[in-house]
């Protein structure tokens, strides 16, 4: 199984560890994605029940911790692919930055247009639950259908949309 990266405080590689063996003080990266339509509506991923860590929170439409030899983007790329079924996507590179909580993490966020109904996703149901158009306004509720919505998903939206650090 490949193994989680593991940086220092600079985001340089200094080592490579199985997933169980990720500790509160190691810091990996993530790479996410932010799926908006025309109608400015985001595209959420309910997190399966089968996940470990916050099964049922809806969150970025894809995420992934990168393991050894994946660069960001490649990631997002094959969790685009494997999770929700895109392929050939056009994606946008938002930011980098580090996020602290259980976890400290650099978080790379992309961004793209899409136009597709739910029903057209082909999503892994051992990854993602289920899948839901949301407005900008249903996100930053905080809850939906009695299961938490992604607070760094809520600080991204407030971003793109007003061009601003949001406390969310």
């Amino acid at each position: 199984m490949p193994q989680v990266i593991i940086v220092d405080e600079s985001n340089t590689v200094i080592w490579h560890k199985e997933k169980s063996e990720v500790k509160a003080e190691d810091i990996f990266r993530v790479a996410a994605c932010i799926i908006k339509n025309s109608e400015w509506k985001y595209l959420l991923a309910q997190r399966s029940l089968q996940k470990e860590n916050k099964p049922w929170l809806w969150a970025y439409a894809a995420e992934g911790t990168l393991t050894q030899n994946e660069g960001y983007e490649s990631n997002i790329l094959l969790k685009l692919e494997s999770e929700i079924g895109l392929t050939e996507v056009l994606l946008e590179k938002l930011y980098q930055k580090r996020r602290y909580g259980v976890h400290t993490f650099f978080h790379e966020v992309y961004f793209m247009k899409l136009d597709q109904n739910i029903e057209g996703f082909q999503f892994d149901r051992k990854q993602v639950e289920k899948m839901r158009w949301f407005t900008k306004e249903e996100i930053l509720e905080k809850e939906f259908e009695g299961n938490l919505i992604s607070k760094k998903l809520q600080r991204d939206v407030v971003f793109l949309e007003d061009g601003v650090e949001s406390e969310y």
